[in-house]
């Protein structure tokens, strides 16, 4: 069963870490292991990376500093992110279900988003999780064309 999905501009901001040490890219002889820390628009697929070290409160603020400067002038009504994602949401060890913690609520509600969390499934309302892949296959190409990989 397909149920399709409507988007309305401004609506929402979506935000993930994904590897890039898997292209197996080396700067100066050295591996570049780092993550990318994405955000993309839903509606209109914008998108935007910030290279990281980690997934933590720090690389999420540089993550969303860039799109909400550059390509919004302002924020959507909400940041989707996954629940598996450490720096947005904590692990409650009686339940074992995850909730948003104290210093992202804290960041949402500084900023105005509203929390919301996405399944990390493209097809289900992960746009974030499927431009991740499109991105890598595009680094990927462009590697291998000038003879990188």
């Amino acid at each position: 069963m397909f149920f399709p999905q409507a988007r309305e501009p401004g609506e929402s901001l979506q935000l993930d870490w994904t590897h890039a040490a898997e292209l197996g890219v080396t700067i100066a002889g050295q591996k570049w292991e780092q993550l990318l820390c994405r955000a993309v628009l839903p509606y209109s697929n914008c998108e935007r990376a910030a290279p990281c070290r980690s997934e933590s409160m720090l690389s999420m603020r540089v993550g969303l500093q860039g799109p909400l400067w550059s390509l919004l002038g302002g924020v959507p009504g909400k940041l989707q992110t996954d629940p598996s994602s450490t720096p947005t949401h904590v692990l409650n060890r009686t339940t074992g279900e995850r909730g948003f913690n104290v210093e992202y609520l804290v960041l949402c509600r500084h900023l105005g988003f509203e929390a919301c969390t996405i399944n990390p499934c493209p097809h289900e309302n992960g746009d974030v999780e499927s431009a991740n892949g499109h991105l890598k296959r595009r680094l990927a190409t462009h590697l291998t064309l000038r003879g990188s990989l």
